[in-house]
């Protein structure tokens, strides 16, 4: 008798420990499924958020597109050679649709990770007041872009295009200006823009200096490779 009540319990505890193990297994596997469920989702919408980065008219304030570049920068995804540009390589306006990005924050604060902008046509774009610090623009193309009263600090232009870009009011505070061509670039009034920066960047064409230099800075010496 002890003997079946011995056995009728050890079925008993494998039975639960099988039913156990099943009802785990069950729900790894539907949180797994769920969390594969939310990674397409969220690639659907990355996806979507660059096509729209891409293709929407920007000559204006477009929320939606506010909302697309706050999503990339919140799952940390690059937006390299991004091309919405609308300035030609003579200095000519191709069209209306340049990135209005006026007063937006693409910085790293609150620990965010910074946009990555490296190699992008962003000719012509108006970051008027943005914070762009720690913003990579590495070989990007911002001729004649509104930079003006930006935030600038530790923001990377190296071999950028700065060609006849308003810099006026932006904060320059460890700027990296290395080869950055800033030909007839406006930096009236410019903050904490020191010598040995300004001296990193270079001159597509040295009898364009760039304009408004504040007092007691001249222009850098380089000619732009």
């Amino acid at each position: 008798m002890e003997w079946l009540k011995a056995t009728g319990l050890a079925v008993l505890i494998t039975v639960l420990g099988l039913g156990i193990f099943i009802g785990a297994k069950q729900f790894l596997s539907g949180s797994e499924a769920d969390e594969a469920k939310m990674l397409a989702q969220q690639k659907v919408k990355i996806a979507a958020a660059k096509d729209l980065l891409l293709k929407s008219p920007n000559s204006k304030v477009d929320p939606g597109q506010l909302a697309a570049l706050q999503l990339l920068r919140k799952v940390g995804e690059k937006l390299d050679k991004l091309s919405p540009g609308c300035i030609n390589a003579k200095g000519k306006r191709i069209n209306d649709n340049c990135v209005f990005f006026s007063k937006i924050d693409l910085s790293a604060s609150d620990g965010r990770k910074p946009f990555i902008l490296s190699g992008s046509n962003l000719s012509g774009a108006n970051f008027l007041q943005s914070n762009l610090s720690w913003v990579d623009f590495k070989s990007a193309d911002l001729k004649g872009a509104n930079l003006s009263a930006a935030n600038l600090y530790r923001t990377n232009f190296e071999g950028a295009n700065l060609f006849q870009a308003n810099l006026s009011g932006a904060d320059l505070l460890y700027t990296e200006l290395l080869n950055a061509n800033i030909s007839s670039a406006n930096m009236a009034a410019v903050k904490n823009l020191r010598q040995e920066r300004l001296n990193r960047a270079c001159l597509g064409n040295p009898g364009q200096p760039p304009l408004n230099l504040p007092a007691g800075l001249i222009p850098p010496t380089k000619k732009c490779r």
